[in-house]
């Protein structure tokens, strides 16, 4: 008899356990569930769905640039269309941007953008929400005995297929210094 109240007790107990395991473990899956929701809807950002569209569009105009065909450039981009950067007080209307860039190009031969990199996200929310492709490359070119290489990115962003701002990032004081426009002062 005490053999049959002994197992009969391990029984239940080894019951009880099968029970909380398997509702622990439905509750852990139930946890993971609304973890990977709540994730999913609160993520900063997404692959854009456009994205081959727009690493094209945002390398096109890049290359329409390099170029000079400011007519093939103004094809990307809106009327409303506002260039920033590298400097925080740089920006630009669509027509001023273009003419410095023909300005610009006018002395300098062998321009390539050196396109290396790029992707397209979607911002879900904020003040940066929307479409945006990201472009990393190293600009070179020569301008008489100088020759230009300077890594570079830029972002785009997009609205209703069409390039509505971009941002650059680069360093300017390597080929100024370079160029002799800007003198380093030797500390004693």
């Amino acid at each position: 008899m005490r053999i049959f109240s002994t197992l009969s007790k391990s029984l239940i107990v080894l019951f009880m356990v099968g029970i909380l395991i398997v509702s622990c473990k439905q509750q852990a899956e139930e946890s993971v569930a609304v973890m990977v929701e709540t994730v999913e809807k609160s993520r900063a950002y997404d692959i854009s769905s456009n994205e081959e569209a727009h690493i094209d569009m945002a390398v096109n105009y890049i290359n329409a640039i390099m170029a000079n065909d400011t007519a093939l450039a103004r094809t990307f981009v809106a009327d409303s269309y506002w260039d920033y950067g590298p400097g925080a007080k740089d920006s630009v209307a669509l027509n001023d941007f273009l003419a410095g860039v023909i300005a610009r190009s006018a002395n300098r031969t062998d321009q390539d953008a050196g396109v290396f990199v790029n992707n397209a996200l979607v911002v879900n929310e904020g003040p940066l929400a929307g479409e945006w492709v990201s472009v990393w490359g190293n600009y070179s070119a020569k301008e008489g005995d100088y020759t230009y290489d300077v890594p570079w990115h830029r972002v785009f962003r997009f609205e209703e297929g069409k390039i509505v701002l971009s941002r650059v990032w680069y360093d300017r004081l390597d080929p100024s210094m370079d160029m002799g426009a800007v003198q380093v002062v030797e500390q004693e």
